[in-house]
């Protein structure tokens, strides 16, 4: 995971991109799909043009609960407001911004400490080392929140917050 921090006079941008790690996850979740399609499909050769059409939305909510976590993801904030987003592709993560808030209305900027993956802890016991990731989390006046960079380390999540609250602070917008 590689995070880039921008800072100019007036604004700060950090992105967070997973590029390597979702390419392996991609290539991995599409590989289980087709190896299941293909699987289904030899037991019942008559579903060869259903089954896809019937499938594809359980294949599309697995490929999103395996690689969310590796999305590129932005912030943006400037004077007046802060902005989100995020995307699988990086076209699309360059163009739009999804959530705009106004810079006054965060009530609080904190790191939270969450597991990896819980199946995987339920799966494997007690046999794997525990491991922790970070995030870094906004929330707002009207109670509303939003984490940014899943899956950090903790020295790099102090390291984000740490510039975020300094630019804030230097524009005296947030203390």
């Amino acid at each position: 995971m590689e995070i880039e921090i921008r800072e100019k006079i007036d604004t700060l941008e950090i992105n967070k991109s997973c590029k390597k790690e979702l390419r392996k996850n991609s290539v991995i979740v599409i590989s289980i799909i087709i190896f299941i399609h293909i699987f289904f499909i030899y037991q019942n050769p008559e579903m060869f043009f259903i089954f896809p059409f019937f499938t594809s939305p359980f294949a599309l909510l697995f490929y999103n609960f395996v690689c969310r976590e590796y999305k590129y993801e932005r912030v943006f904030i400037d004077f007046k407001e802060i902005a989100f987003s995020s995307s699988y592709f990086k076209k699309n993560f360059e163009l739009t911004y999804k959530n705009l808030f106004l810079i006054e209305n965060i009530q609080k900027i904190e790191i939270i400490e969450y597991h990896k993956f819980l199946l995987r802890e339920l799966i494997f016991k007690n046999s794997l080392k525990e491991t922790f990731c970070y995030v870094i989390s906004f929330t707002f006046l009207d109670e509303k929140k939003f984490n940014f960079a899943y899956r950090m380390e903790k020295d790099e999540a102090k390291r984000v917050l740490r510039r975020i609250e300094d630019f804030l602070e230097k524009q005296k917008i947030y203390s």
